[in-house]
């Protein structure tokens, strides 16, 4: 029932009330005249009786029994519904019988009768049956309601069609609307076209075109909302890239400074050879480098990519490993990732979904103080889309917050080590740029986030 069209609900509801109003109509029609003819009938047949019983009595009062025998036959003769007919005399005793061809003795036929009474002294001298059918009447009466139901059913039939055509016609803009809302989604827009009047038809089309011009302003303020809520995750985690950075850059510019000062001491001892001084320069252009190529994976991580691009996924995640270097540096990391793996995607954009989730894994081993800290990443793929397992060994998720990890503004950290919106970014990056999904699952030893990702972003 669920699947039944309006238009068919309507024309079957039609049709249904049009066949029992035909029925009712019909049957209560024929009855009223079968009444009617039944009436008829019995008044024809009692003035038959009464025209034909004098006669009788005065020629058998006068015993001319030749003339009331003639008399009888001349009324079967001029009286198709009347098979049969018996005289009888004072005493029940049989005076004459007469039978038309079509009597038959097997059947049950109606039958009028009438005493004679002696025309002089007023006595009862017999009775007269008249036997009587009326099935050919009803054969008539059944023929005519039979042409009357052909003529009904021809005519039904033409306002069904007509009424399927009215209700095609009315329904059409409704048709229209329910191919484009099924083709509806909330990041593609359709047109409806406004209709003039205020017909049911009109109504409900220009209240779902006001409804989805709501629906698309609302979205779009969503929209707008959960952009700034990425850049402001995505400030967030500058902050500590720049931290890390800072970390990263103390080591190398503490053996920058070192090595100058070992020159300047060589050369105002004159003890420096070419040999020596270009070996010195080959060990800072090396730390330069380490520096400069640590600058370029923090800009590849806070520039906004604007279109897709083809990257390998484990060269990504590899710059996520580097940029995190210091956070990671007591985490022993497992990484099975195949190096052929590559996506047609938004790098930038994947690179923080994979910061953030490493970076609650990394919070946690903090928090809750993990002595042996261990962090894997495993790739399963398939001709369409790949599945990136990331496991830790920071306790898992407790059962009542795990199906919450995800919602806006939730935290299990104290206020000054998280908002709330980090893995609730990570979702919406995920579904809405990357076209995947995240879930997660405990383990014997913690939580393993799974993130699924297509092979080729289609928007």
């Amino acid at each position: 029932m669920k699947n039944i069209s309006l238009r068919l609900v309507i024309i079957a509801s039609i049709t249904l009330s049009m066949l029992l109003f035909s029925v009712v109509f019909t049957l209560q029609s024929y009855l009223n005249v079968k009444t009617q003819l039944n009436v008829l009938h019995e008044d024809k047949i009692h003035s038959i009786v009464s025209t034909i019983t004098p006669i009788i009595a005065i020629n058998m009062t006068l015993e001319l029994k030749s003339a009331y025998e003639e008399a009888i036959e001349q009324l079967l003769i001029s009286q198709p519904m009347i098979v049969k007919i018996e005289l009888t005399n004072a005493d029940r005793e049989l005076l004459y019988k007469s039978d038309t061809s079509s009597y038959d003795e097997k059947r049950e036929y109606l039958k009028s009768t009438q005493t004679i009474y002696d025309q002089i002294l007023g006595l009862s001298i017999g009775e007269v049956v008249l036997y009587y059918d009326t099935s050919d009447m009803y054969k008539q009466i059944l023929g005519s309601y039979k042409t009357f139901l052909i003529v009904m059913f021809f005519a039904s039939l033409l306002l069904i069609l007509f009424l399927a055509i009215f209700i095609e016609y009315t329904l059409k803009p409704l048709k229209k609307l329910t191919v484009k809302l099924a083709k509806y989604t909330p990041n593609k827009a359709i047109e409806i076209e406004y209709i003039d009047g205020k017909n049911e038809t009109a109504v409900i089309n220009n209240t779902i075109k006001d409804m989805l011009q709501r629906i698309e302003q609302y979205n779009s303020q969503l929209r707008d909302k959960e952009r700034m809520l990425a850049q402001q995750s995505k400030l967030a985690s500058m902050g500590e890239m720049i931290e890390n950075i800072a970390h990263q850059w103390r080591q190398p510019l503490m053996s920058i400074n070192s090595v100058l000062i070992s020159l300047d001491r060589e050369f105002e001892l004159a003890k420096m050879s070419s040999e020596h001084f270009s070996n010195e320069l080959n060990e800072i252009s090396k730390l330069t480098n380490y520096m400069s190529h640590t600058i370029e994976d923090f800009k590849n991580f806070i520039k906004e990519d604007k279109d897709k691009k083809e990257f390998v996924l484990f060269e990504s995640i590899d710059k996520v490993l580097a940029l995190l270097k210091v956070q990671l540096k007591d985490v022993h990391v497992k990484v099975e990732v195949a190096k052929d793996i590559k996506f047609l995607s938004y790098e930038s954009e994947f690179i923080q979904v994979f910061i953030s989730i490493l970076n609650n894994s990394i919070d946690m081993f903090i928090l809750r103080d993990i002595k042996e800290k261990k962090l894997s990443v495993r790739v399963e793929k398939s001709a369409k889309e790949v599945r990136i397992l990331l496991e830790d060994s920071a306790g898992g998720i407790s059962d009542k917050n795990i199906d919450r990890i995800f919602e806006p503004y939730f935290t299990t950290k104290h206020q000054s080590h998280g908002t709330g919106l980090g893995l609730y970014i990570t979702k919406l990056i995920l579904e809405n740029s990357l076209a995947g999904t995240v879930g997660v699952e405990n383990t014997d030893i913690g939580a393993k986030f799974i993130i699924t990702l297509p092979l080729h972003v289609k928007n």
